[in-house]
């Protein structure tokens, strides 16, 4: 039983280190992208993940989404009592 709780917390706390991470992963790619634009405008906004269209949406949003919220389902599936 110990060993259950142990699993579900280092899961749940896995994707709390796995969301941190990709916000800072978010906001450097988006930093990177606004380093090597052309210095047309002194401006660079950083697009917010909805407003992404096409691989970027899918490699920066959609893997990542699908990545904690297995984490999450995993957790919460370890942390179920079984049936008897």
């Amino acid at each position: 039983m110990k060993a259950r709780r142990f699993l579900r917390v280092f899961l749940f706390v896995l994707a709390a280190l796995f969301a941190a991470a990709w916000v800072m992963g978010y906001l450097y790619v988006s930093g990177m992208a606004c380093a090597y634009r052309p210095p047309t405008n002194n401006s660079c906004n950083t697009p917010m993940p909805w407003e992404l269209q096409g691989h970027d949406f899918e490699y920066m949003v959609l893997t990542p989404l699908a990545i904690l919220l297995a984490l999450l389902f995993a957790g919460w599936l370890v942390g179920r009592k079984p049936r008897s």
